[in-house]
């Protein structure tokens, strides 16, 4: 089959031919419309990487392991802010948005993943193997490993396959024998295996058989802890809700869904217990100090209530006088208002002594247990013990120079400040109380040494069995008011929705990949067309022509896949043959009312097919009558006479040389009547002075008189000068181009001579040309030139059609192009 194409005038309209065409520049060398039409002329290869693109996208959503997004929302309360932030917030220095940052913080913390993954089973993780893929089991397949937590153990992938009533377990690589062999070894239910590397054991959880016959191998992978803390930590995304908004977005990803959600549940219940257990520390020591009081208040009080019954039972004194009774009331309640300030004092000195403290990470004692002290300083305590909790939990994880920690240092600064200073003058006034107390309990008591002897001695008993009494009923008091503030305490923060597998995995997403896969799939074959066609320098269309030169396009001649150059001749009827009879209809046009008598066929390098056109070219003006003669002027590289089975013992070299006549050196064909060839002949030692001198231009006449048509062929105009010289010569010359071959920077060197007027009458002639090599705008070659078709330019491309049948005839053999 032919594939020949060629864009030819149309009969009635000869002026085309010399219509100018618009002068294209090299930065006009991208064309959309060319890009676009090569594109589409690349169709199959489109196609097929579309569908290989959707072959690997259902590949992919077949076989990669879905990932699934877990979601949970929690609130975070403020109701419970402290009066020292209330404060700040009102002058501007509170910020209550850093307060919900700084509970983020807490939630990404690796403190609270630790504590989240040391409440879960997620040491060890179960795998069924897959001819492909392996997924997690989760929680397990029906049984699982228990292993010795106080004996070390190795990390990596175990698998296990039943045998029977046995677990057939192969150890990782650091249990390989001696000869570095995997070591595998059987084990019953609840049977230990023990060396020193490991132990453990496997015991069910569920019935086995059904789970191996659609499991049969399961890989276990035996994880470290830190290998779990970077694994979610590194997972676990925290994000308010919405600008200005209290709640906060708890998220991760991963291939199982449900032991997310677990492990999502399990750290807010962590977070809730963290929280709470930082807002319960203070009040739990202030717990523990008055029950440890109260113990020894309790022995002390049981003591002196003993001493008080043996004294009244030996004296049998037991009412005081009436003397006695009110100077031990004066005495008890001094006792007690001295009692009380003293209580103060030593608050304020252990104050005192932990705020002088360089750093004070641990809350201060709570004031619950210490009767009458200032409002202003209680409440100043339990602010400072606010934000000394809330810089201790913010800490974990987190670097000294967090904008939140600097600004939390500032406000315990200024907190502790302004505490001692309050503290320094209550203890001036509390010194001055005291000492005015003990000076009346002095008067008091020096009234009391006049009474007699035994009631003296029991206002003392029953003195010291009032005040251990009543401080032991005003410790529990105190003790049952503290529980109650203990077992009042809520965390901070309360679950809107608890974790959530969503229905749809997030990966693979069936459209997206199926939308990427196409795009891709289509970006890489357009992409690689626009890069080389950015790239590619040969001429590949008749628009490539005509960007670069403004020379008339006179035939654009198809690829032939015949074994000989003698197209015309030996295939009268095919396409090629065809496309030589609209040339030579075209010709006349070209010259108008002068006659072309001589043409010359050049090229710009070898192997363009000058030497092709031109044999098929005066073939074709043989075959409609004309006496025509084909002349090879390649001195340097003769070649026609091998085309015709002539001989090149004489020929143009011999004539030129004077060694023989012109009319004797000229060789008739056998194929063709009126065909003569007058061949290169024997190679001179000086080709350029041969062709020209006046000898030449004698041949030339002498030719011109005898032959209606003299074609010449001659060497390419960009390796010999002397084809410049035979242009100026002939009535018309045809610079041949070859599709795929002809540089465009070679077409511009003989365009330069047009421009400058140096070579005048010369048309261009494409030869080689295929819809396959050009960028699909598929130019026909029109076979219905002359013939009065009247189909403009064009009546089909021809490709093997009934009328020309013999271009099927030796379609493999290969196109051989000479010049």
């Amino acid at each position: 089959m032919q594939d020949s194409n060629a864009r030819f005038q149309q009969p009635g309209y000869p002026s085309e031919l010399h219509q100018p065409v618009q002068q294209v520049t090299a930065d006009d060398s991208f064309d959309i419309r060319r890009i676009l039409n090569r594109i589409l002329g690349s169709w199959p290869i489109i196609i097929s990487s579309l569908l290989i693109g959707i072959v690997i996208a259902i590949f992919i959503n077949r076989y990669s392991t879905r990932i699934y997004e877990v979601k949970a929302t929690v609130m975070v309360d403020s109701d419970q802010k402290g009066s020292m932030e209330s404060l700040m917030s009102a002058v501007g220095y509170y910020n209550p948005r850093l307060e919900f940052e700084n509970e983020v913080v807490i939630l990404q913390s690796r403190t609270l993943t630790e504590r989240t993954l040391e409440s879960l089973p997620f040491e060890i993780s179960y795998f069924g193997e897959g001819k492909i893929k392996s997924s997690e089991i989760y929680p397990d397949p029906g049984w699982k490993f228990e292993y010795d937590t106080l004996h070390p153990q190795v990390y990596g992938e175990y698998f296990v396959e039943r045998d029977g009533d046995n677990f057939k377990v192969e150890l990782p690589e650091d249990f390989m024998d001696e000869d570095g062999e995997t070591e595998f070894i059987d084990l019953k239910v609840g049977q230990w295996y023990s060396n020193s590397l490991a132990k453990f054991r496997i015991v069910t959880t569920r019935e086995l058989n059904k789970y191996f016959e659609e499991i049969p191998k399961v890989k276990v992978i035996w994880n470290s802890k830190q290998n779990l803390i970077a694994n979610y930590f590194e997972k676990l995304k925290v994000e308010p809700t919405s600008e200005g908004s209290a709640a906060i977005n708890i998220r991760m990803q991963g291939p199982v869904g449900d032991k997310i959600q677990d492990y999502i549940n399990q750290l807010i219940t962590e977070y809730q217990n963290f929280n709470l257990e930082s807002k319960n520390r203070t009040t739990e020591n202030a717990l523990n100090f008055i029950t440890k009081e109260l113990i020894g208040l309790q022995d002390s009080l049981e003591i002196v209530e003993g001493i008080l019954k043996t004294f009244q039972s030996e004296n049998q004194a037991i009412n005081l006088s009436a003397k006695g009774v009110q100077l031990f009331t004066q005495i008890f309640e001094l006792d007690a208002a001295i009692s009380q300030l003293k209580s103060q004092e030593r608050y304020l000195n252990y104050i005192t002594k932990k705020n002088n403290e360089l750093e004070l990470t641990e809350a201060l004692l709570s004031p619950l247990g210490v009767q009458g002290l200032e409002e202003g300083i209680s409440v100043a305590i339990r602010d400072l013990n606010t934000l000394i909790q809330e810089r201790s939990r913010l800490s974990y994880g987190q670097l000294e120079n967090n904008p939140r920690l600097r600004q939390l240092d500032q406000q315990i600064f200024k907190l502790r400040n302004n505490l001692k200073q309050n503290i320094s003058s209550v203890s001036n006034q509390l010194s001055y109380q005291i000492k005015m107390m003990e000076d009346k309990r002095a008067k008091v008591e020096s009234e009391v040494s006049e009474l007699p002897k035994t009631e003296i001695e029991l206002i003392r008993i029953k003195r010291r069995y009032e005040i251990l009494e009543n401080l032991y009923l005003f410790l529990m008091q105190k003790k049952a008011e503290t529980a109650i503030v203990l077992a009042g305490n809520t965390p901070d923060s309360r679950v809107v929705d608890s974790a959530t597998v969503d229905k749809d995995p997030v990966s693979p997403n069936p459209k997206r990949t199926f939308a990427i896969a196409i795009i891709i799939s289509l970006f890489i074959p357009i992409g690689f067309i626009v890069i080389t066609d950015l790239l590619d320098t040969k001429i590949r269309s008749k628009e490539d022509v005509e960007s670069i030169t403004n020379m008339p396009i006179v035939a654009m001649i198809g690829h032939s896949d015949r074994s000989t150059n003698l197209i015309v001749a030996e295939f009268p009827k095919s396409s090629i043959a065809e496309s030589f009879r609209a040339l030579r209809s075209n010709i006349s046009f070209l010259a108008g009312e002068k006659k072309i008598q001589t043409m010359l066929f050049t090229s710009s390098i070898g192997g363009e097919g000058k030497t092709f056109i031109s044999i098929n070219m005066a073939s074709i003006l043989a075959a409609s009558g004309k006496k025509t003669v084909l002349v090879g002027l390649d001195l340097r590289k003769p070649k026609i006479y091998n085309d015709f089975k002539l001989s090149n013992d004489f020929g143009v070299s011999t004539v030129l040389a004077g060694q023989m006549e012109c009319k004797d050196a000229i060789q008739k064909t056998s194929m063709l009547d009126n065909l003569y060839i007058l061949s290169a002949g024997p190679i001179p030692p000086n080709p350029s002075e041969l062709i020209l001198s006046e000898r030449f231009d004698e041949m030339h006449e002498i030719l011109k008189q005898d032959f209606d048509y003299i074609i010449f062929d001659t060497p390419p105009v960009g390796l010999v000068a002397d084809t410049f010289e035979l242009i100026k010569k002939v009535d018309y010359s045809f610079y041949v181009i070859r599709q795929g071959y002809t540089d465009k920077q070679l077409l511009s060197f003989i365009n330069d001579r047009y421009e400058n007027k140096s070579v005048q009458n010369i048309a261009i002639t494409i030869n080689d040309f295929t819809i396959s090599k050009s960028y699909g705008y598929g130019y026909g070659y029109g076979y219905g030139y002359g013939y009065g078709y009247g189909y403009g330019y064009g009546y089909g491309y021809g490709y093997g059609s009934a009328y020309y049948g013999e271009d099927d005839k030796e379609s493999g053999k290969k196109r051989r192009f000479r010049s």
